[in-house]
């Protein structure tokens, strides 16, 4: 199959401040820039029409799997069209492109003819940078350490991981507009983005999308231009209409004690007011309960008192121990690895 129209170089596309006669001259400039996006872009501007994409390996083992190509055209197009970004749309990577989120930023810009720039990797990517940009996407990590830069940023897309108390309230103060995303390898990326402003919970989906839950309260999410196929995630949510939806935690990180179903994202949320450094909850076996809530927290030992009363947690809901580590153990893309991070502790 021939490789479809669209998936050509925009008139108006700039890479680091040129533009491209053709393939082969993007080709040969950006195999100089970045190995990743040069194999990747190889991949786009092929005969196939579909593009071979590694998962991040956060919920599970990573694998590769398929995109179609115009599905990914469709999603880059949905993006420009929810956060109101034109041609010419001054944008910057940052992410890697060994991933998904990285790979469908340098589509955004070559499919909407946006003038992108190629930055660092690293926690600050803005660092002695004085251009200012309409667009960008980065991690949690990267905010955290951006955040004197990100004025340079009219908007901005967060994801691939939770995004703490503390760093949400400096978020607030910012003039930046900062968007949380949902997504996931297999939905291209983001389908639905809430901007972080005080009271607001709910993502709204992108469009042509549409959202309800199965009998578990998972995720349902039909996207014609994305897949054929109906996907049921394993994310606990609470329907709001059709096109909004608030988050709850992953379906398979539901913890069974004394009887109760406790989803630890919710204890998580509550108790990050109380916890300024990277953790999780989790369980381990118990005689009486059958599993014991617990907190792992990447930390040297110290003194952690919590005042129950000002979590709004209720009492089965409230961890029973404390384990440290100096260490967790992270994916490529920064996400905490739970169940290898807990087989540490060795129990």
């Amino acid at each position: 199959m021939q490789l479809i129209n669209t998936s050509l170089i925009h008139p108006d596309f700039k890479l680091n401040g040129k533009y491209y006669l053709g393939i082969n001259d993007l080709l040969t400039t950006i195999k100089t820039l970045d190995n990743d996006s040069y194999l990747f872009l190889c991949q786009w501007f092929n005969n196939n029409n579909y593009v071979t994409i590694n998962t991040s390996g956060s919920t599970g083992k990573p694998k590769q799997i398929q995109l179609q190509k115009k599905a990914m055209v469709a999603s880059a197009i949905a993006t420009a069209k929810h956060f109101k970004l034109s041609n010419k749309t001054k944008a910057f990577l940052c992410l890697s492109t060994t991933f998904i989120a990285g790979k469908m930023m340098l589509l955004r810009a070559l499919i909407n003819g946006w003038e992108l720039d190629i930055l660092p990797t690293n926690s600050s990517p803005l660092s002695g940078n004085t251009k200012k940009y309409d667009f960008g996407a980065m991690v949690p990590l990267q905010v955290q350490h951006s955040l004197k830069d990100l004025g340079l940023v009219s908007k901005i897309i967060i994801g691939g991981g939770a995004i703490n108390n503390t760093l949400l309230a400096q978020i607030y103060t910012l003039k930046t507009q900062c968007f949380a995303t949902y997504g996931m390898t297999e939905t291209i990326t983001h389908i639905a983005a809430k901007e972080l402003i005080k009271n607001i919970k709910y993502y709204t989906v992108l469009p042509d999308i549409s959202i309800s839950s199965d009998s578990s309260n998972r995720l349902v999410i039909k996207a014609p231009h994305l897949s054929e196929n109906t996907i049921t995630t394993n994310d606990i949510v609470n329907i709001i209409n059709t096109k909004q939806f608030e988050w709850l935690g992953r379906y398979d990180n539901i913890i069974n004690s004394g009887s109760y179903k406790i989803v630890p994202e919710q204890v998580e949320a509550a108790l990050s007011k109380h916890i300024c450094v990277p953790f999780f909850v989790a369980s381990i076996p118990d005689e009486l309960l059958e599993n014991k809530l617990i907190i792992v927290i990447e930390s040297k030992p110290y003194n952690l008192e919590i005042d129950t009363t000002n979590t709004e947690l209720h009492k089965y809901q409230t961890p029973k121990s404390f384990y440290f580590l100096d260490q967790f153990i992270y994916t490529e893309t920064k996400k905490i690895q739970r169940q290898k991070t807990l087989d540490l502790l060795k129990f």
